[in-house]
């Protein structure tokens, strides 16, 4: 049976949607899928169709500004040309000079041959004397749309220096050949400066490279061999700051050099060649609208051959073929040359942040000019280059960050001395100064206090703590470099540029290029907790052994490690699991810290148990339970009624337990964790039964039916080195009210493991019956139950 659909349009949040049947929702996930992916090549197409003429939309809007900046030249031209005070001056010129021609019965060429020489001669200096103020003029604050007429000027200077050189030695001439002479590497240098600008629109770079064809007489060959001379140059001075700008604009001139050289050459700078040798440079309209060079009167006197001067420049050997090798040739040689200073770069870098920023500017910048490179077939596998260099980088920088975790093992070595002159109650909750409580900001500060108190934060542990959360959030800020490789933003010229396939190549490269990161920096964690383990191991395995506060300090520490693992910002999950961390060290720790704690209120009771009056009667007699038997015929078998017990330990088993409650509270109220508890209870269980087998060596228990003559003569003092039956039932009491705070493991009704069982078996002789036996056993156990709170770190 076919399964309903569900309409889209009916579900107005993702909840709605599960409000139907499981199928329904699978059949409507499919369905919307198939939606995205149809709508998806739809959009395709049609970005694909739009981009087209978007293109030649660009292309128009080019040639638009190139026409205005060509009617804003011609309008300044026409504005200066119409100028009313030179306008005047030129008036009035010609009217003197027509005034003189009269005077003197002479006009134009009908004059002596005499006067037409001097005035050709005085024509070509007034010119020549133009010049140089004419170029200097035009390559003040030139941008490039003058730099090819004050070339042209600087030729027709050239021209007329050679022409008057010929015919006069006037010192005048020197002059002016020494300044054309220091003019023609002003302007070589200009063109070499404009060259080596990566803003230059192609209109003006042909126009400039045109200029230095003029000026140095070479082909399209020749030109193209400079400019990329100078574009080498240009990229060498900007590599040599080893900075992460320095390394994004030479890629955007060694982009903008191949798109330059595949624009210009060879086809518009062969024509800007062609259209220079179609007219002579004194009927260029540019020339001529220079009026500080007053050809409109010196021109007719100059001479013919400089009149009719056309530039030979040759503009027809080169071919594309050779365009491509040269551009790829000098491409690979500037690749290498970039991928040095990158990693000279990289190598003064160790911020990460900083490291991927340059990448991702690195790796956009360098795909928008990849089907430009293609087709001069050059760098075809450096961005993958690229990736391996910053990488490497990233992953060496990655690992320093893990690796200063050894600082934090260096803090823990200085602060493990201060642990022993550490105050006692630096954790304690109810020390002997009051806490201090400030219940502003919402009582913050008494809560921390409160709360570094309860887990064992002391002033040693929060030091050490500095230190580590430090290195924590460098951690953290780490991992989530790393992760944002996947989504790496890019420069907005290369957001420009960048299309569907692009987007997917880079996402494709982040997030490789992030899960190869990740991996090294969870392999460089595991390695450096690893040697802070092996560090805080050396301490706890020293020679002598750590005191009792160096192994509470060192299990604070261990612990707070173990409890708070390196994490990505915003991200709960940890980036390494620290459940192994310490496995070993604590049980060390654990021994010696109740080692230590345990040795003092033991060696209470050992010295206790030693002077006790074993003979004599027992203080606490008084206040036993139960009737006394009646006195029967010797040998009989029993007893009737019930015989008097002991309803509470002795005060030495109160001392020995108070005392080591003291010593454990003491050590820190954090430190007894249930592992620690059973450690410390193995201790005090076997030390204690230490003590009283020690105690007991050289003792022999009073036999049952010597109990009545055996107690008579112990109170009277006569008897030693035995112990009474009441002493006896206190100390199987005791036993069993100590085997309930140490030893709770035991099983009901038997005393097996415990030292219960090695007591019992030394008073066998007392023939104490089973019933007697789980009365004192209910009984230790209810008045443990009542007591119990006092010793509150044992339960």
């Amino acid at each position: 049976m076919s399964v309903p659909t569900i309409d889209p349009s009916s579900i107005g949040s993702w909840e709605d949607a599960f409000q139907h049947p499981i199928p329904q929702v699978r059949q409507l996930e499919r369905q919307l899928r198939a939606d995205l992916a149809s709508n998806k090549e739809k959009l395709r197409g049609l970005v694909g169709e739009s981009y087209r003429d978007l293109l030649q939309t660009a292309e128009r809007i080019i040639d638009m500004d190139l026409s205005a900046q060509d009617v804003e030249a011609h309008l300044g031209d026409a504005s200066r040309n119409c100028n009313s005070r030179l306008l005047e001056r030129k008036a009035r010129n010609l009217r003197t000079f027509n005034d003189m021609m009269d005077q003197r019965g002479i006009y134009s060429f009908l004059g002596p041959a005499a006067d037409r020489e001097k005035y050709t001669f005085a024509a070509q200096l007034s010119v020549l004397q133009a010049c140089p103020s004419v170029i200097s003029w035009l390559l003040h604050r030139d941008q490039g749309t003058a730099c090819l007429l004050a070339a042209k000027v600087f030729v027709i200077s050239r021209l007329l220096l050679k022409s008057l050189s010929e015919k006069s030695s006037l010192p005048l001439l020197s002059a002016l050949g020494s300044q054309c002479s220091t003019l023609r590497p002003i302007l070589l240098q200009h063109v070499d400066t404009l060259l080596s600008s990566s803003t230059l629109t192609n209109h003006v770079l042909v126009s400039t490279l045109t200029a230095f064809s003029v000026l140095k007489t070479s082909s399209p060959a020749e030109v193209l061999r400079h400019f990329l001379y100078i574009r080498s140059t240009a990229l060498s001075s900007v590599l040599t700051s080893n900075t992460p700008d320095s390394i994004l604009k030479a890629i955007r001139l060694l982009n903008k050099t191949i798109s330059d050289a595949d624009a210009i050459f060879p086809g518009k700078l062969s024509d800007a060649l062609v259209a220079l040798k179609a007219k002579s440079l004194l009927q260029d309209t540019d020339v001529l609208a220079v009026p500080e060079l007053g050809l409109d009167i010196n021109a007719r006197w100059l001479p013919d051959d400089i009149r009719g001067y056309i530039p030979w420049v040759r503009h027809d050997d080169l071919e594309t073929t050779r365009v491509q090798e040269q551009v790829r040739t000098w491409a690979d040689k500037e690749i290498s040359k970039l991928n040095d200073s990158l990693q000279a770069t990289l190598d003064t870098m160790s911020d990460l942040s900083s490291i991927v920023k340059l990448r991702s500017g690195l790796l956009s910048l360098w795909r928008t000019g990849a089907q430009l490179r293609r087709k001069f077939q050059t760098g075809d596998n450096t961005s993958e280059n690229f990736r391996g260099i910053v990488m490497l980088r990233v992953v060496a920088v990655t690992k320093s960050v893990a690796e200063d975790l050894q600082e934090v093992a260096e803090k823990a070595s200085s602060l493990l001395p201060e642990a022993d002159h550490e105050p006692e109650d630096s954790t304690s909750l109810w020390p002997s100064n009051p806490l201090p409580i400030d219940l502003t900001a919402g009582a913050l500060s008494f809560r921390t206090t409160i709360s570094n108190r309860v887990h064992g934060r002391s002033p040693l542990v929060l030091s050490f703590l500095t230190s580590y959360n430090t290195w924590l959030a460098r951690i953290s800020t780490t991992a989530s470099i790393l992760r944002d490789l996947r989504t790496a933003s890019i420069p907005p010229e290369a957001a420009e540029d960048e299309d569907f396939e692009a987007e997917e190549e880079r996402l494709q490269a982040g997030s490789e290029d992030s899960l190869i990161a990740e991996r090294e920096l969870s392999a460089a964690l595991d390695g450096v907790y690893h040697l802070l383990e092996r560090a805080i191991s050396d301490f706890v395995t020293s020679t002598p052994p750590p005191t009792c506060s160096r192994a509470v300090f060192l299990l604070r520490i261990t612990r707070q490690i173990r409890s708070t693992p390196p994490k990505r910002a915003g991200d709960e999950a940890p980036l390494l699991s620290l459940s192994w961390f310490g496995v070993d060290a604590i049980p060390t720790l654990h021994s010696s810290i109740t080692a230590d704690v345990a040795a003092a209120p033991l060696q209470t009771a050992a010295s206790l148990f030693k002077r006790r009056k074993w003979e004599a009667a027992v203080p606490s007699r008084r206040l036993w339970e139960g009737s006394s038997p009646p006195t029967g015929e010797e040998g009989g078998g029993g007893r009737e009624g019930s015989e008097d017990l002991p309803t509470q330990p002795s005060p030495l088993v109160f001392r020995f337990l108070h005392e080591l409650v003291s010593q454990m509270r003491a050590a820190g109220e954090d430190v007894w964790t249930p592992a620690a508890i059973k450690s410390i209870k193995a201790d005090a269980t076997n030390g204690i039964w230490s003590a009283l087998e020690e105690a007991l060596q050289e003792r022999e228990f009073l036999p049952d039916e010597a109990a009545r003559e055996g107690r008579e003569d112990a109170d009277q003092g006569k008897q030693k080195g035995i112990i009474s039956r009441d002493w006896t039932l206190q100390l199987l009491f005791d036993c069993l009210y100590l085997d309930e705070a140490l030893h709770r493991k035991r099983r009901r009704g038997s005393s097996n493991g415990s030292s219960v069982a090695s007591l019992v078996g030394k008073v066998d002789s007392l023939n104490l019956d089973e019933e007697l036996r789980i009365r004192l056993e209910g009984a230790a156990s209810e008045y443990w139950k009542r007591t119990c709170l006092l010793f509150a770190l044992l339960s």
